[in-house]
């Protein structure tokens, strides 16, 4: 149909999260313990795309390949790798606006694109070894990121 692509974009991302543990009303400072986890993944996203003039609308899944994953306590600057605890493969669904800019060939583009997953994503989705009174939680990605990119049509 005129005005509608499918887009291949293969890519690079980094992704991640805070994650705060001590007293929820940080009353108390010293009791506050701030981790940030990151992660990067190698990224194969299919979209589809409907133009309006240079803006676009659209969705689409990608699969997602996990390079690295690490963790890091905020106060004392302590890093250790934890890709292991992480399923090497992320499936996820996005929705997205662009406006593409024509600048002869290829093309520009900028994006808002909403990733949520559709898979957990956490290796160790059941009861905590060490004590089974405490579960470990699943969990999926999801957040906004802005992209740009150049286009290479085929045709």
């Amino acid at each position: 149909a005129k005005g509608v692509y499918l887009s291949f974009q293969p890519g690079f991302l980094t992704k991640g999260s805070d994650i705060i543990f001590g007293n929820e009303n940080n009353v108390i400072n010293d009791t506050v313990v701030t981790f940030k986890i990151s992660q990067s993944y190698f990224t194969l996203p299919l979209n589809i795309k409907i133009f309006k003039n240079n803006f676009y609308a659209g969705g689409g899944l990608a699969v997602q390949f996990i390079s690295s994953a690490n963790i890091k306590n905020k106060s004392n600057d302590n890093e250790q790798e934890i890709k292991d605890k992480f399923q090497n493969i992320d499936l996820v669904s996005n929705f997205n606006v662009g406006y593409q800019l024509n600048i002869g060939k290829p093309y520009l583009f900028f994006e808002l694109r909403y990733l949520q997953g559709l898979i957990d994503i956490n290796k160790q989705n059941t009861v905590s070894s060490a004590r089974k009174d405490i579960y470990i939680s699943n969990f999926k990605s999801k957040g906004f990121s802005f992209i740009t990119g150049l286009i290479f049509p085929l045709k």
